[in-house]
């Protein structure tokens, strides 16, 4: 029996491994920077740059210092106070509304499905870049699109709008698939790219080995994928200040001319800055509170919270400038930034046709797939560390479940896959509605519970005894005052601002659906965005009703606002634990590792019951 025993425990050990600590500070900290900074710096910000001009920086700086970092140090803190992912920390901080945390996880596989879809975009221009010719594909002079003889051709010929238009083409005909479509008739317009679903297995093969791996996998991982985008970036920097010299003085003036302070009355300014803000850091969908559960109690979040926000301020200046240029320089255009998704794509191909060497093409969009698949690793990881924090049985089958929650979110991707102008539209269809309503609610919500429901002060003296932070008054004024008024007063009226928008569109789109009516020609893509905004406000409550639904059952349930015993540091939570496998046998948890231990006896278990 004892024989039999021993070895149950044995497999227990081995299947209910270590949750796991960050190895270092570094590694914590390249973490949250892998998350935070992402493809949304790269092009985001260069577009609402261009748009708005200097004016768009004043109610970015407004929403940064008063909403984004505030709010960013609360979901670090939050995670790193009970060691455990945000289904956790909600429902035992208000079990009444232990749905926050679903809610989260859902927005974040919206989000995971399609972001996945940049990198395998990537991928096809990398593959693209080997190719028997030493011109690259999307060059003029390959006459892909036969706007010239290629015969002697050289690129110096041709005017900088004839190269971009040329990228453009490129992505359009070629990565999308598009060119199909040139004389086909309408019904294929529903075909899929397979070639675009072949390099998004690859992404999500690489995705999954990575988080197969670990926490040490994913830490070594990052290291170089966080790092070689800014060796890239700051070549792309001095490139320009090399180059075009003419185009950086023209920029500076665009830039000082354009600060117009009545645009600050415009109501769009403000919502596209929050959007940015909230899209960049990453807020509002529970990954930095899952990243922060892998550091020990006593890290500085504060610090971290500060520096990861700076930093990624910069980089979204340092990409704006560079795109900027780069569009400025190729279409001659310095006050015109089109809304394009491909933008990335097409502006970077055309600096680098002119290199006419692969092997910068290769570094360059190896460098945009690194900065997309540091984001995409760590909010996959997020995914299932929910799931093993929630579901315990599923850390029997670790590997598994992850390679199976991949695979599923894979074929969600599939659909984005399509040929042609649908492609697109998908991806910004997606793009536009789950970073918007439900956003807000969730970041909001999380601010008053933590904020009235748990306490203020209860949350500060926390972080100070547990966690062995330094709060200076300065800080402490300045998180008394953004958790409790400015960061839900801001939420609310973001949300209210948006749902105006959507209203207005909504109501627009009816008010001419006869002109849609009448352009059967155009086929799907007109009655798709005749009905984008109806499905659009249902994918972006989506998270708001599960929320709602499971505070419904909470009280049903019987359960309240008041947190359990169990919002603690790890360290404090010892109960016995039952695993599945062996019903009548209990076994205590180690505080620290939270693996099986010393089996307890059925007549001891009173004990252990409050």
């Amino acid at each position: 029996m004892k024989v039999c025993l021993t070895r149950v425990m044995a497999k227990l050990n081995q299947d209910y491994k270590d949750r796991g600590k960050h190895k270092n500070r570094t590694q914590a900290f390249f973490a949250l920077v892998g998350f935070t900074i992402g493809l949304g710096n790269l092009w985001r910000f260069s577009y609402r740059l261009g748009l708005y001009g200097v004016t768009f920086l004043i109610p970015y700086g407004v929403f940064l210092v008063f909403v984004g970092v505030p709010l960013y140090i609360l979901e670090l803190a939050l995670g790193q106070y009970i060691s455990l992912g945000p289904i956790h920390v909600f429902t035992f901080m208000s079990p009444l509304f232990k749905g926050l945390g679903w809610a989260m996880l859902l927005s974040l596989v919206f989000i995971v499905v399609y972001y996945n879809v940049i990198l395998a975009w990537a991928i096809y221009y990398i593959v693209a870049s080997f190719g028997p010719s030493s011109r690259l594909p999307w060059s003029l002079c390959t006459n892909h699109n036969n706007i010239r003889n290629t015969t002697g051709c050289r690129l110096r010929d041709y005017t900088p709008k004839e190269l971009f238009d040329s990228a453009k083409i490129f992505f359009r005909d070629e990565v999308m698939g598009g060119a199909k479509f040139q004389g086909e008739t309408e019904g294929e317009y529903y075909d899929i790219n397979w070639t675009i679903v072949g390099y998004l297995g690859v992404a999500w093969l690489l995705v999954t080995l990575c988080v197969v791996g670990g926490l040490r996998t994913r830490g070594k991982v990052l290291y170089i994928t966080v790092i070689y985008p800014y060796v890239m970036l700051i070549f792309l920097f001095f490139f320009n200040f090399q180059n075009t010299p003419e185009n950086k003085q023209d920029f500076l003036h665009v830039l000082k001319n354009s600060f117009n302070l009545t645009q600050l009355a415009e109501e769009n300014i403000w919502k596209d800055a929050a959007g940015q803000l909230f899209y960049s850091l990453g807020t509002g969908v529970g990954v930095i509170t899952t990243i922060s559960s892998y550091n020990p109690l006593t890290h500085n979040i504060i610090r971290d919270g500060f520096l990861v926000c700076l930093l990624d301020t910069i980089t979204s200046f340092l990409c704006g400038y560079v795109f900027f240029i780069l569009q400025a320089t190729y279409t001659n255009d310095y006050t015109n930034f089109e809304p394009d998704t491909s933008l990335v794509f097409t502006i970077s191909s055309v600096i680098l046709a002119n290199l006419e060497s692969p092997l910068w093409t290769i570094l360059f969009f190896t460098m945009i797939f690194a900065l997309g698949f540091n984001s995409q690793l760590v909010m996959v990881e997020a995914v299932t560390t929910s799931l093993f924090d929630q579901f315990i049985c599923l850390q029997h089958f670790p590997k598994v479940v992850v390679a199976l929650a991949c695979g599923f979110m894979f074929l969600l991707g599939v659909p984005i896959c399509a040929r042609g102008q649908l492609g697109i539209d998908l991806f910004e269809f997606l793009d536009s509605y789950t970073s918007s309503h439900s956003l807000f609610i969730i970041a909001g919500l999380q601010v008053v519970l933590v904020t009235y429901c748990y306490g203020f002060k209860k949350m500060i003296d926390g972080m100070r005894k547990e966690m062995k932070l330094w709060i200076p008054a300065p800080i402490y004024a300045y998180l008394y005052i953004t958790w409790h008024w400015l960061v839900p007063f801001s939420a609310m009226v973001l949300l209210a601002v948006s749902l105006m928008g959507d209203y207005n569109h909504v109501a627009l789109l009816f008010s001419t659906s006869s002109d849609h009516q009448g352009t059967e020609e155009r086929g799907i893509t007109a009655n798709f965005f005749f009905n984008a905004p109806i499905w659009g406000q249902i994918i972006a409550f989506s998270p708001t009703v599960l929320l709602i639904l499971l505070t419904i059952h909470s009280c049903f349930r019987g359960q309240n606002l008041k947190h359990t015993g169990k919002f603690c540091p790890e360290y404090q939570r010892q109960e016995p634990r039952r695993d599945p496998h062996l019903p009548n046998v209990w076994f205590e948890v180690d505080s620290e590792s939270r693996n099986y231990t010393v089996p307890i006896p059925m007549s001891s278990l009173s004990a252990f019951q409050h």
